[in-house]
């Protein structure tokens, strides 16, 4: 959701987004019961393979197993999704100073320029920082996956990627407003 607020933009997740994914998670829970609850029948099911053979684990403690592990991954990644559902997390905030994104607040006179990047998996707003340390310290505060994903980018100050992905907002309307308030605040300058 898009709020302009007093020269400033706020972004929330989108509920509807998070709903899709709860109810996955609650997809492969309930199959992961229905494992658990017909492993018996399951084990002396056996399957023709292509060279003629019968395919039988004959041993339900296989199918008891998969179940569990269904039911346990997706039920623990469910959980922050609920939270989330909740209390709907923010994603963006922009005002005059700069903006807050998972990276933190990043002030405008610290940002050397903002791009609108185009992938086939979507659009997303990119920044570049004008200092190493201050790119250093911001890859700092990634996890450890997304620091593996910023280390593999060009070396020098490396380019910052925002996902508008689960909000439902206009990317290009954002980086139409972010790029105005970049270029007023150089002027500034």
């Amino acid at each position: 959701m898009l709020q302009d607020n007093e020269n400033r933009f706020v972004i929330y997740q989108k509920r509807k987004y998070l709903m899709i994914y709860i109810i996955g998670c609650l997809l492969f829970v309930a199959r992961g019961i229905w494992i658990i609850v017909n492993a018996h029948s399951l084990a002396f099911e056996c399957t023709v393979d292509r060279a003629g053979g019968r395919d039988c684990f004959h041993n339900p403690i296989y199918y008891y197993i998969a179940g569990a592990l269904d039911v346990l991954l997706f039920g623990i990644l469910s959980l922050p999704v609920f939270y989330w559902f909740i209390n709907p997390g923010l994603v963006f905030y922009m005002n005059e100073d700069g903006f807050y994104s998972k990276f933190g607040f990043i002030k405008w006179n610290d940002v050397t320029g903002i791009s609108l990047s185009k992938t086939q998996s979507g659009k997303y707003i990119t920044f570049k920082m004008k200092k190493r340390e201050d790119a250093s310290a911001i890859v700092s505060r990634l996890s450890f996956i997304e620091r593996i994903f910023q280390k593999t980018k060009v070396k020098g100050s490396p380019d910052f990627t925002i996902s508008f992905l689960g909000t439902g907002v206009d990317i290009e309307k954002v980086y139409t407003e972010m790029k105005k308030a970049y270029e007023q605040n150089n002027q500034n300058i």
